[in-house]
């Protein structure tokens, strides 16, 4: 098979993907039921209930157990997409589709873990002179919290930046790699870096109709990660200064369980972002690929 030459329609894409989501919300609804079931419970088990009890360690099962159902999910749900037979139980099981699934994910997940890690060693070396700046650096040498203190918000302004910065990094790189994910489903083999061979010079026009198709979803998703992010400033002052990071537990745990709500939303918000992400993806290697 052949790259296509024509740019991806952004509009179009999205406009499909959401189609796919709307005409089928019964049915992917249908497949999250399990995944919804066990994240949320185990979420409820990790922030509400003692550690000390027996029902605690139910946590840790019920999270694998969310992800073994995800990505049931996710196999389920590229089915359907791709006009393949339902298979399993209710369209959920846990075979060899699932397998080259988990597959792809860690294998494109690793690629952009490295070039990530890669940006952000080399935004680090950018940006530490200016943190660094106007403090002595006989001082920083014994104290680096100094850091943290005396530039208070021009820390998490940079820190913040230099973090979307590599967000857009892996969620480009995620987008070249998007085609894999149907790939393996409908042609039972694992394509990695054929994908972006597939999306070689469409990969701006491909992460910009994703960041468009899950705009929406991810509006709902933002208090979550606010949430978590606002307990960072907590973990990284306390390690700056040699403390025991577990004293601060029970603030972090109770911040998490205030907001515990937006946790349920994410949660609840899953299948359709799930559906939303197969049905453009799936569209992607439509039409990237022509036989």
């Amino acid at each position: 098979m052949k790259p296509s030459t024509e740019n991806v329609p952004v509009m179009q894409c999205v406009i499909t993907a959401w189609s796919f989501f709307s005409n089928n919300i019964k049915t992917c609804y249908a497949y999250g039921v399990p995944f919804i079931l066990t994240a949320a419970i185990g979420s409820w088990i990790s922030l509400f209930v003692e550690s000390s009890s027996a029902l605690a360690s139910l946590a840790p099962v019920l999270y694998i157990m969310s992800l073994i159902f995800f990505v049931m999910m996710q196999g389920a749900t590229y089915r359907l997409s791709l006009g393949l037979p339902s298979v399993g139980l209710g369209g959920l099981r846990l075979g060899e589709d699932e397998f080259r699934l988990v597959v792809v994910t860690i294998a494109v997940f690793l690629i952009a873990a490295f070039v990530a890690m890669v940006v952000a060693i080399l935004l680090m070396f950018v940006i530490s002179p200016i943190l660094a700046s106007g403090i002595d650096p006989a001082l920083l040498e014994e104290k680096p919290e100094l850091i943290f203190s005396q530039n208070g918000g021009k820390v998490w302004l940079m820190l913040g930046m230099a973090a979307v910065f590599i967000w857009l990094v892996m969620f480009y790189l995620f987008s070249r790699f998007a085609p894999a994910f149907p790939a393996a489903i409908v042609d039972k083999s694992i394509y990695v870096f054929e994908a972006a061979a597939w999306t070689k010079g469409q990969g701006l026009r491909i992460a910009f109709a994703s960041l468009i198709a899950f705009a929406p979803v991810y509006v709902f998703l933002a208090p979550e990660l606010i949430m978590r992010i606002s307990v960072m400033p907590d973990i990284m002052a306390a390690s700056s200064n040699g403390e025991n990071v577990a004293a601060f537990s029970g603030e972090i745990s109770a911040k998490l369980r205030s907001g515990f709500h937006w946790q349920l939303l994410s949660i609840l918000l899953a299948p359709a972002l799930n559906a939303i992400k197969v049905g453009l993806f799936t569209t992607f290697l439509r039409g990237l690929r022509s036989s």
